[in-house]
């Protein structure tokens, strides 16, 4: 469907510049005049058609162009004929002139067409060669980017683990370190590298060992080992593994190797190993403290364990003596005895160790030769250079001193000076422990003489607190008067038998019951609560009494008295009632009913003495009532 278009088109152009040819061949002939060629205006016409449009519109153009010629232009004009043989010839002549001009403007434009799509390929293939260089361009250039990146991922990398490695090229006899081998062993850069640099390195008693592990490499063996090299006067360790390369008759070709910074492992290893030997010096030492009942006595062989451990050469252990009140040296070591003679006694504030004693506190003397210190003047004639004493304490007082010298440095670390309070700390523990076991067994025995005292005061007491409690439990059996033991509650715990004969009762049957279940009484029952809550004993005279259970035996009077018993805290435990007949009323009813014998008692004679009983009998009978009868 394009291709119609385009044919149609170029066909189109062909009419169309005949078209324009003409209009402007009239155009010129009314600005010129006649006499213009005839054909002037369409050579161009169909030149331009044929080179854009090619030979097919061109010659059409050049048709077209003749037609309009001969109609509008050669006369007779409006006919298609030739008045003359010159018309005709020079018609036939713009018409093979169109045809050649026509044909090879074809030609031109087919040559350029096919040139320029040569051109374009090879523009294209140009472009794409171009393309994909500029593709490889920066493929390499990623590429040489990402090896640079990698070389400082890998410089950081054996930086981080510090491992640094190396290339031995045997032909081209060069020897290539990186960067971290070169910080390794603190060897710039560019410096020239042999094997003779590498050993200048190495620490001077890992020589030896360090070279012939080469030599055995060399001869094929493995070659891994550690030792320690000299970095700036300060000693490292590495580990060094090589892989070597060798050709089929055993000779040397390359090698490649890599060297790690150890120290930090060497030294935690060594930190490690101290630390286990000082748990061992101070589990055998708590242990020997611990065994022994006297401490003094083994303080010399620790003081001799604990100097070997941390590089001492003198050890002093002063003791205060309570009836001097001065120190003694207890244990030493590491000094003659003449020495040890001279400095047997310190007071107070006399050199280092009395100073400690007096201030209670810990002293370190460091770099004693250079440093001016008359403290320090015993141990300074001695050789000592370091010196730290630790006071040991008892009961929150010092009770002696233990301290430590070295002639080899000129100061402690703090794991040594740890290490040495731990030690006098235990060594004062132990010797706490024992007076404590002395204070303790003195104690003890005083103890044991005030219970056996106590236990012959309790054993009287109990004696006579349970002849009381006999006594008691016998009055309480066989006393006539009635009593009773109440719960706070008023349950019976306990009656005599005076009490059960009196309400005619078996003793079984009180306890467990409420009192006032058995004798109801709510005013009765109100003052039992208010003896409670005052803890105020109460007694009462001729209160009435009912038996429920007995109904004949009507109303009866007594006395009583009601008396708390308090616990421990003051809180009412127990009550206890004593009760009897009230007598009172008796003597009220026998005045009242009697009085007459009052007034004669002259008239009575003894002989007399049971008709007077008799009529008084008679008269509580006559009442219906009787004293008896009240009693009950």
């Amino acid at each position: 469907m394009n291709v119609k278009y385009r044919q149609l088109a170029r066909y189109s152009l062909a009419l169309g510049a005949v078209g324009a040819g003409l209009l402007l061949r009239l155009a010129l002939t009314r600005l010129v005049g006649p006499g213009l060629p005839t054909f002037i205006t369409f050579y161009p016409a169909v030149i331009v058609v044929a080179m854009t449009a090619g030979f097919g519109p061109g010659f059409v153009a050049t048709l077209a162009a003749a037609l309009v010629a001969d109609y509008w232009i050669i006369p007779p004009l409006g006919l298609l004929r030739y008045p003359n043989l010159m018309g005709g010839v020079g018609l036939a002549f713009f018409t093979a002139m169109g045809f050649v001009l026509s044909l090879i403007a074809g030609l031109y434009s087919r040559t350029r067409d096919h040139l320029e799509e040569l051109v374009a390929a090879r523009t294209a293939e140009m472009e794409r060669a171009t393309e994909q260089l500029r593709q490889e361009i920066a493929e390499r250039k990623r590429a040489g980017e990402a090896l640079h990146q990698g070389q400082i991922d890998l410089d950081r990398a054996q930086e981080v683990g510090q491992i640094g490695s190396w290339r031995l090229d045997i032909h081209r006899d060069v020897l290539t370190w990186s960067a971290e081998n070169h910080r390794i062993f603190g060897i710039p850069k560019g410096t020239p590298m042999t094997y003779e640099t590498f050993l200048s390195t190495v620490y001077p008693d890992d020589r030896e060992y360090v070279d012939s592990s080469w030599i055995a490499g060399l001869a094929g063996k493995p070659y891994d080992i550690e030792h320690r090299i000299v970095v700036d006067g300060k000693t490292k360790w590495v580990r060094e593994k090589a892989y070597l390369e060798f050709d089929n008759n055993g000779g040397l070709l390359g090698g490649f190797g890599i060297t790690q910074d150890i120290t930090e492992r060497k030294q935690a290893e060594e930190s490690l190993r101290k630390s286990k030997e000082r748990f061992e010096l101070l589990s055998e030492t708590a242990s020997s403290l611990l065994a022994t009942d006297k401490p003094q006595e083994i303080v010399n062989e620790l003081c001799q364990k604990v100097m070997i451990h941390l590089d001492c050469h003198a050890c002093f252990n002063y003791l205060v003596d309570e009836e001097t009140q001065r120190l003694h040296l207890n244990a030493y070591a590491g000094i003659p005895g003449a020495t040890a003679k001279e400095i047997e006694w310190l007071d107070y504030g006399v050199a280092i160790s009395g100073c400690a004693a007096r201030d209670a506190c810990r002293i370190v003397a460091e770099d004693i030769p250079n440093t001016p210190d008359p403290r320090t003047n015993h141990v300074k004639l001695l050789g000592i250079k370091a010196y730290a004493c630790y006071p040991l304490f008892s009961a929150g007082r010092v009770n002696g001193t233990l301290s430590f010298g070295t002639r080899s440095r000129m100061t402690f670390n703090e794991e040594e000076l740890s290490l040495m309070k731990t030690i006098a700390d235990q060594v004062a523990i132990a010797m706490e422990r024992i007076n404590l076991i002395e204070a303790l067994r003195r104690s003890r025995d005083e103890l044991e003489i005030r219970v056996q005292q106590r236990t012959a005061e309790l054993g009287k007491a109990y004696n006579e607190l349970e002849e009381q409690s006999r006594i008691l439990e016998s009055f309480f059996r066989d006393t006539i008067t009635p009593l009773v033991f109440l719960d706070r509650d008023f349950n019976f715990i306990q009656v005599n038998e005076a009490y059960a004969k009196a309400f005619q009762r078996d003793v079984s049957e009180f306890p467990g019951h409420d009192h006032f279940e058995f004798y109801p009484h709510e005013e009765n029952e109100a003052i039992f609560r208010r003896v409670v809550d005052t803890k105020t004993p109460y007694q009462a005279f001729a209160r009435p009494l009912s038996f429920p259970d007995h109904p004949e035996r009507g109303v009866t009077y007594w006395d009583w008295t009601l008396t708390p018993l308090l616990d421990d805290r003051g809180e009412v435990e127990f009550l206890v009632i004593g009760v009897s007949p009230s007598l009172r009323l008796l003597m009220a009813i026998y005045l009242k009913t009697n009085a007459f014998l009052i007034f004669r008692p002259w008239a009575e004679q003894i002989t007399k003495k049971s008709f007077r009983f008799k009529i008084l009998e008679t008269s509580y009978l006559s009442k219906g009532d009787t004293p008896f009868k009240l009693i009950q």
